[in-house]
């Protein structure tokens, strides 16, 4: 069945609205569905699905795409509240009525999926030559999907890149930034296929701390000197009121030096504050590894108490605008010229809706999504540590930052060609016609299109010089990086992120009803009590609320229905027969 809005779930929470006594469709319903109002409650909004078997307002009546007044979007009133309140039945709240069952020899089986659209299949020919076989050599030793391992590689490059070089496109900026993140249930090959470019920048790091340790002398250096000073002149200062005499000013030799820090390229579950001294002390700007990205929002605010003021943080960080940050005990602030942080993380599907839900900040948009299926069976596969890509990625740290006039970190520019330019601009309008007819979170994706294109432009570009030693650097970016930046985003990205927001959008008993039906199918269950059901071993459905609704949402789909224990002593468990349709199904 399709919905109304033409998501393809079996309910959807976009599209009819109730709420103040009236319902309104925001999007028309295609030919053949069965559009219905939600039930009105005060201060309550609901959500209706088309597929639900019966509604609390039974004298309205279904309604087809003939109805529609041309060119008007149907609007549905009561002439007032109380006319609303009594063509409600009388059966309690909307919460404590019992489901209904629906046809028993007409099952809806749109359960049995997961309710999401297929994968795209990420193309690995967009790296070219060297550093496609990279990803598919590496994705085969870990045993994961080619995406992750490409996944990996976007995000690492940004980041060793960073605030070394930007793009430009006639004075449109955008810098070596690029936020991924990896979609996938436990098992589904994350880790592993992190585990190559991770070795990678752990050496690289490694290397650079040898190569810094003169640097590193120098600055205890200073501070011993410094504080040698300091001491001269606290004992000056005593003795000049001992004196009566004024206090002589502190030496200029007194002063602490700069602060120093080691290079860091990677940071892991780091608060504000700390990732301000790494990006303040680093700045070309890092690569923040997050294992749980859901965990990682969650954290907002934990230590500081101010998560709007660390979802802003985050938020600037996408952009590497100058930011300053107040350290905790101390009176001075850190400046931060470029707050340049490229992000790589992971996260479950059951927990999208912690990122795509609620307000739209823009936060979720800025991610660029890979979803693949998991890789099927298991394979011990020889692996490869190739010399030669360790050795590109290092390159791409050891580019150099430019100072301005006044000495300080400015990006070098790599001009985007004329007809990348062209490119772009088209891509932009096409982006821009689409998020107009687009809705929720997704509008961001489309609108911030563009830019990600131009951020994988410049990514690719110096991916594809860091493959050949000694080759000049680029001083433009091609036609050629600009074309498969725009491929990669129309042909995986954007498609991706229609799959994560599409999923978001499930309700939570949806996605539990699909969870139980599945696991029902796969043990073979002819009949199950609720309490018995969740005390079992790999029931995915443990929480006796979480199972009440499970249980209401298949009797709805006539996937099972309830059925009297005979001898039963004291309050039953309900007991449920499993649809035979559904081995059927199989």
């Amino acid at each position: 069945m399709t919905t109304p809005c033409g998501c393809g779930q079996r309910r959807c929470n976009g599209c009819a609205l109730a709420d103040g006594g009236f319902a309104s469709w925001t999007r028309w319903p295609p030919a053949g569905s069965s559009p219905a109002l939600a039930p009105w409650r005060p201060k309550i909004t609901f959500m209706a699905s088309p597929c639900r078997r019966r509604w609390p307002f039974p004298s309205l009546k279904f309604l087809s795409r003939s109805t529609r007044p041309e060119g008007r979007p149907l609007m549905l009133r009561f002439e007032s509240l109380n006319a609303a309140h009594s063509a409600r039945p009388n059966f309690g709240s909307w919460q404590e009525r019992k489901a209904e069952p629906g046809e028993w020899d007409k099952p809806d089986l749109s359960l049995l999926g997961s309710g999401r659209t297929a994968p795209p299949k990420f193309p690995v020919d967009v790296f070219g030559d060297f550093w496609a076989k990279f990803v598919v050599d590496q994705a085969a030793a870990q045993n994961a999907p080619e995406d992750y391992v490409a996944a990996s590689l976007f995000a690492s490059a940004a980041a060793l890149i960073g605030n070394s070089r930007e793009a430009n496109a006639r004075g449109w900026t955008e810098p070596a930034c690029l936020w991924l993140a990896m979609v996938g249930n436990p098992g589904s090959g994350k880790t592993p296929a992190l585990k190559p470019i991770t070795k990678i920048l752990n050496q690289i790091e490694i290397d650079a701390l040898a190569e810094a340790q003169p640097e590193q002398t120098a600055y205890f250096e200073a501070l011993e000197r410094a504080q040698i000073e300091k001491d001269r002149w606290k004992q000056a200062m005593k003795q000049a009121v001992t004196d009566g005499l004024p206090p002589p000013p502190m030496p200029p030799e007194a002063k602490e030096p700069p602060l120093w820090k080691p290079p860091q390229i990677t940071v892991s579950d780091a608060t504000q504050e700390y990732m301000g001294l790494v990006l303040a002390t680093n700045p070309k700007g890092c690569l923040s590894f997050r294992d749980e990205l859901a965990g990682w929002l969650g954290s907002f605010g934990r230590y500081t108490g101010g998560g709007d003021a660390e979802r802003t943080f985050w938020l600037e960080a996408w952009n590497a605008g100058p930011y300053k940050i107040g350290r905790v005990g101390r009176p001075d602030v850190v400046h931060i010229r470029r707050l340049s942080v490229s992000v790589l993380g992971g996260i479950q599907p059951d927990r999208l809706n912690t990122i795509t839900g609620g307000a739209d900040d823009g936060l979720a948009s800025r991610f660029l999504w890979a979803w693949p299926d998991a890789k099927p069976g298991f394979r011990i596969t020889q692996g490869s540590h190739s010399v030669r890509h360790a050795e590109a990625l290092a390159r791409l740290y050891r580019l150099d930052i430019a100072r301005g006039e006044r000495n300080e970190a400015e990006p070098r520019p790599l001009t985007l060609d004329p007809a990348g330019v062209e490119m772009l601009e088209q891509y932009g309008s096409e982006m821009k016609v689409r998020a107009e007819k687009a809705f929720g979170p997704f509008i961001g994706v489309l609108s911030k299109a563009a830019g990600q294109a131009l951020r994988l432009a410049l990514v690719l570009e110096l991916l594809e010089w860091s493959a050949t030693p000694g080759k000049p650097e680029p001083a433009t970016i091609s036609a050629a990086s600009m074309a498969a930046a725009i491929g990669v985003m129309d042909a995986y990205f954007i498609p991706s992120a229609r799959r994560v927001f599409g999923e978001s959008a499930v309700p939570e008993t949806d996605r539990k009803a699909m969870a139980l039906i599945r696991w029902l199918q796969e043990t073979g269950a002819k009949r199950f009590k609720a309490r018995e059901a969740r005390r079992k071993a790999g029931c995915p459905v443990r929480d006796p609320k979480h199972m009440a609704g499970a249980c209401d949402a298949l009797i709805e789909a006539a996937l099972i229905r309830e059925v009297t224990s005979k001898g039963s002593v004291g309050r039953p468990s309900p007991e449920f027969e499993v649809n035979s349709r559904l081995w059927g199904a199989q």
